[in-house]
């Protein structure tokens, strides 16, 4: 008997040992594109042609992954897909928020290829889109979705009248961090924004499109430049329950703008080589919450204004927004979030004082109604969507007629 029971342990031990082992090699093949037949042109980003058609069966074949007779699925890096939220995807060869060649602090380190606020754009006469995403590293908590964390969002429509057509998320199996889902749209030739993960880094991206159908870029000529927000998890995207409907991105929209978003979580600290990124691009306004980023008090005195003026020292008429600590009593005593939040205005008052006619404060303990606060957050911190589209509507309400 106690043969038996050693030779049964021994078996199952085996058979586990085979099963991790196999799950870990399709997870790194996986990773690492392999799983797929051939090898497909990554994101070696060519010159994008703006406001150019093409039929779809007539893309070149190093971009073709598949093609069925009916879908042909494209890789994203061909050049009628637009990435926007990318200052530097040319330059990275990879889809990360700031320039990789620069060696950034752990944290900025860590969540700089997560894709917040980045879009796909493109228009299609297709009846359909295919949309597959396969991701990397991915930050999943408890008080935060699935498709809010990893997920994609996708629009029909141009900015001033665009309709939401669905999410889709890996659908959390082990190892499993692949998404793949099909949106059907509305006849005839229309734009397509797919709105890419919060807080996932995404490794490649293909589309499938009907193979009669058209492929046309967007023009870049209509676009105007885009607006950048710079801060902790709340700007990153934490804990919207969908990656198109961050404040960020609301505001965005309503301005029918794309975004640049620089959230990092538990990361932005006031970074002065961030400043000077910032203040290096052509944007129409900059909003800046790094509050919860600071350790303490004096480690957001010591950064907040040096921070600010290195931005406004090379972008001299960009409005700024200036923006204090949502959540105050709930995750921190309220002294300390009152001294924090005079920190963040004494930097708007100082630039006042300087001079400055396009700067703005917003005080986070006055957003929201403290009757009921906590139906703002999903946790002691991170506004939930009710709590995003309040600090959305006071960000548009200071930028409605200041952004040309």
């Amino acid at each position: 008997m106690k043969n038996k029971r050693r030779l049964f342990l021994s078996l199952f031990i085996v058979v586990t040992f085979v099963i991790i082992l196999l799950g870990l090699f399709i997870y790194f093949d996986y990773s690492n594109n392999a799983i797929f037949n051939r090898t497909i042109k990554s994101y070696s980003i060519d010159e994008f042609k703006s406001f150019d058609s093409i039929k779809v069966i007539e893309v070149d074949n190093e971009y073709i992954k598949s093609n069925d007779g009916d879908m042909i699925v494209l890789s994203a890096a061909e050049n009628h897909f637009y990435f926007s939220g990318l200052p530097f995807i040319e330059k990275n060869d990879s889809l990360c928020r700031l320039d990789t060649s620069i060696n950034w602090p752990d944290g900025i380190k860590r969540r700089n290829c997560m894709t917040s606020g980045a879009t796909i754009q493109f228009e299609t006469d297709s009846d359909y889109v295919y949309v597959e995403v396969n991701l990397g590293k991915t930050e999943k908590y408890e008080w935060f979705t699935e498709i809010g964390s990893s997920g994609i969002d996708v629009y029909q429509g141009d900015d001033h009248d665009r309709k939401w057509i669905g999410s889709g998320y890996a659908d959390g199996v082990i190892f499993n961090k692949q998404i793949k889902n099909i949106f059907h749209k509305d006849e005839g030739l229309s734009k397509i924004t797919i709105v890419l993960p919060t807080y996932a880094e995404v490794e490649s991206i293909y589309i499938g499109l009907e193979n009669s159908s058209v492929l046309r870029s967007v023009d870049l000529e209509e676009k105007d430049d885009p607006i950048l927000f710079y801060g902790s998890s709340i700007t990153q995207g934490c804990a919207s329950s969908r990656p198109g409907i961050t404040y960020s991105m609301k505001v965005g929209d309503y301005f029918e703008r794309d975004i640049i978003n620089f959230g990092f979580s538990s990361s932005a600290k006031g970074e002065i080589e961030v400043a000077e990124i910032i203040g290096s691009l052509d944007l129409s306004a900059i909003v800046i919450e790094y509050d919860h980023n600071a350790e303490t008090v004096s480690d957001l005195r010591d950064t907040h204004y040096n921070f600010y003026k290195e931005i406004r020292e090379s972008n001299s008429e960009v409005p700024i927004i200036l923006m204090s600590r949502f959540s105050g009593d709930l995750s921190i005593p309220l002294d300390e979030a009152i001294a924090r939040r005079d920190v963040v205005k004494e930097t708007y008052e100082k630039a006042k004082i300087k001079g400055d006619k396009n700067i703005f404060f917003i005080d986070g303990l006055d957003i929201l109604n403290k009757d009921n606060y906590d139906d703002y957050f999903s946790d002691d911190r991170h506004p939930n969507d009710l709590g995003m589209e309040l600090i959305a509507n006071e960000i548009i309400r200071i930028l409605e007629g200041k952004i040309e």
